[in-house]
């Protein structure tokens, strides 16, 4: 009864890993299909943007001005495995006074040349829901810019700039000037990884199920 019990914990450990992981599938899947799908419609303003339910990827179009003087830098972001940054700047829209953070690139060191005038940017939305988990905080006293942060909390940030914030940023878009290195990740694991490690959990629990049937049989 013991070892039943024992190979029959196992068998449904692996069997929930193979599970949350064919789930992870789907989801990746569902977020790449979303992404193929917004880059066919054309390009919307915040405005119309805020009525949509769904809002990751959209492509989105504004005019406005940047806040060069709030610049700030997402530490600890890699390309090709060298180590960086990502450099958001703060842009005010024409016209409604709202503030849209937009992320100009990846870059190695900080570019702190301003951008003047009026600019029309292109590029896609990008939701910020879930607040990772980071070791010790994000903000340190006193402020001083650039700041450097580890992600994006939009209400903090507000407070600190001065302007009310959209929940979303923009992803810059390739073709727009003014921006870094913009090879931007969907999604950090591809669904087929995912895949491959549920079918692996479950020909782990499998044979956890043979060895367990072999030896009863002894």
């Amino acid at each position: 009864m013991k070892r039943f019990s024992i190979y029959f914990t196992l068998i449904l450990i692996l069997l929930s890993l193979s599970a949350w992981q064919l789930s992870r599938y789907h989801e990746k899947q569902a977020l790449l299909q979303a992404f193929t799908h917004q880059q066919k419609q054309a390009a919307i303003s915040l405005e119309q943007l805020n009525k949509q339910k769904n809002k990751s990827f959209t492509r989105l179009k504004v005019t406005g001005h940047y806040l060069n003087q709030y610049t700030i830098l997402i530490e600890n972001r890699r390309n090709h495995g060298r180590q960086g940054m990502w450099q958001v700047t703060p842009f005010l829209l024409q016209g409604s006074g709202a503030c849209l953070l937009v992320n100009r690139g990846w870059l190695q060191r900080p570019d702190l040349t301003p951008v003047t005038g009026k600019q029309t940017l292109m590029g896609w939305a990008k939701t910020h829901q879930k607040k990772p988990f980071i070791l010790g905080k994000n903000i340190y006293l006193p402020i001083r810019w650039p700041l450097n942060v580890q992600y994006l909390d939009m209400p903090a940030l507000e407070k600190i700039i001065g302007h009310h914030l959209s929940p979303i940023s923009l992803r810059l878009a390739p073709e727009n000037p003014h921006g870094f290195i913009r090879e931007w990740q969907i999604v950090n694991i591809l669904p087929q990884r995912h895949l491959a490690y549920a079918i692996q959990w479950l020909l782990f629990a499998l044979i956890a199920l043979g060895i367990y049937l072999f030896n009863k049989r002894k």
